[in-house]
């Protein structure tokens, strides 16, 4: 995801709730955020922008709008990053996308990717009406980008080759209230920042303001003399009520789900049009109003087909019940993609972390072995030398022979044994009894042998 600034300018009234602006977005080529974006690669990317927001976090004390929103909640179980902005206005499949130059401070021209004909909710949030008499920052959010490191004018930068847009943010200027409330814009009369669409509050509010466009453009702005209720208020009832008619358990995902979301609501025949997420298709039921009281009929629920049908109107709308419709399948299935993303995502960092772990055991292990085998050779020699002053090398040949098959333990009491057997053969040899000659020639009267005499040479 990457951050780029634009400029909002030209904004007029277009009733009393509403108010259409111009928007600077971008300009092609190398930007100050050392980022590449081609013309062909913005025009291919351009119809991303319809039906996306427009989004500021408003500071009421210094009466001008923030940053990039957004703040860290430390309070639960471990930190948590929650958006703060807030839907001002939204950009229609009806607004008009062109490229334009345009001449910056410096005096260089660049030329500019601009959108003429958002509309900003100028009723329903007064600091969107500072956007009639002042002319501010804004920013964009793209996301889905493709694109690798180039080298561009001698500079390396990132070279984007595909995105899609998915926001835009009102920035802060100097004002005399907020001397410093300026935000440097990436592009001289531009920039980008980061929304989320998650958020349940500003799906709300973003969700009425799209819906009190829709009648404006069809001009049924007569529906605050018709009910007690205000448009905005009348969807807020509405969705309260659907919000009433239960939950159910999600097979998958095995927590409660809303059963009904609000799609739509027919005020010609007193219907509201929802989306069953159990049947993915949609229902209506019965409405009536009374006074501010705001009441469903759950009986008279059933299954709603869409018509399409021309309308008399000199502006096009661009909206269709389709989009809110899918919606609760939409996240369902967004979430569910986004879920399996991170599962997957996850198993392959494990993986590359088990990997990682595999090769370093087996490098100490290979050491290790080597330290054993080193060591155990260092041990054999000393224990060979120990007994060389007792055997001969080749007294000792077949120990050093078998020495692989055996522990030093073995080597040793082998070694002894040999030690041991030579030492007992020497002892013996050394106690053999000695024979001793007896002088048989002495004066005896022994008779002599016959025999004898003769081995002596007397017969």
């Amino acid at each position: 995801m990457i951050r780029f600034n634009v400029q909002m300018e030209n904004v007029e009234q277009v009733d009393s709730r509403f108010s259409k602006c111009k928007i600077r977005v971008l300009y092609a080529g190398l930007n100050r955020n050392n980022t590449y974006i081609s013309e062909k690669v913005v025009n291919e990317a351009a119809s991303s922008a319809f039906n996306m927001p427009i989004v500021g976090e408003y500071d009421s004390r210094s009466e001008n709008f923030e940053g990039h929103g957004g703040k860290i909640d430390v309070t639960g179980e471990k930190p948590e990053y929650i958006e703060t902005t807030i839907p001002y206005g939204f950009v229609p499949e009806t607004a008009e996308l062109y490229w334009e130059e345009v001449t910056e401070d410096d005096g260089k021209v660049n030329k500019y990717f601009v959108i003429d004909g958002a509309y900003l909710w100028t009723d329903r949030f007064q600091e969107a009406a500072e956007l009639l008499k002042n002319e501010f920052n804004q920013s964009m959010e793209i996301k889905n980008i493709e694109g690798n490191f180039s080298m561009i004018d001698g500079k390396k930068v990132y070279e984007v080759k595909k995105f899609m847009f998915l926001g835009f943010c009102i920035l802060g200027i100097n004002k005399e209230t907020d001397p410093y409330g300026h935000v440097e814009p990436c592009f001289e009369s531009a920039s980008i920042v980061g929304y989320s669409l998650i958020d349940t509050e500003f799906k709300k509010e973003f969700k009425n303001m799209v819906q009190e466009i829709k009648y404006s453009l069809k001009g049924e702005g007569n529906l605050k003399n018709k009910f007690a209720l205000t448009a905005t208020q009348m969807f807020a009832e509405a969705e309260k009520e659907i919000k009433g008619l239960g939950t159910y358990t999600d097979p998958y995902w095995e927590m409660e789900i809303q059963k009904y979301y609000l799609v739509d609501i027919d005020s010609t025949n007193s219907n509201v049009i929802a989306f069953d997420n159990q049947k993915h298709q949609l229902v209506g039921a019965t409405f009536s109003i009374d006074g501010d009281k705001f009441t469903i009929d759950a009986e008279s629920i059933k299954r709603f087909k869409v018509d399409y049908t021309p309308m008399d109107i000199d502006v096009e709308s661009n909206f269709s019940l389709t989009e809110f419709s899918d919606f609760a399948k939409q996240v369902k299935e967004n979430t569910e993609s986004r879920v399996k993303s991170d599962y997957e995502s996850k198993v392959v960092e494990i993986e590359n972390k088990f990997e990682l772990l595999q090769q370093e055991y087996d490098d100490v292990n290979s050491k290790y072995s080597e330290k054993l085998v080193a060591e155990r050779e260092q041990a054999e020699v000393e224990l060979f030398e120990h007994f060389s002053s007792e055997l001969t090398e080749d007294e000792m040949k077949a120990v050093k022979d078998d020495k692989a098959n055996l522990s030093l333990d073995d080597i040793e009491s082998k070694l002894y044994t040999l030690v041991g057997k030579k030492k007992a053969k020497f002892s013996f040899e050394t106690n053999k009894p000695k024979f001793i000659s007896v002088n048989t020639n002495s004066n005896t009267n022994k008779k002599e042998d016959p025999i004898d005499k003769l081995m002596n040479g007397q017969i």
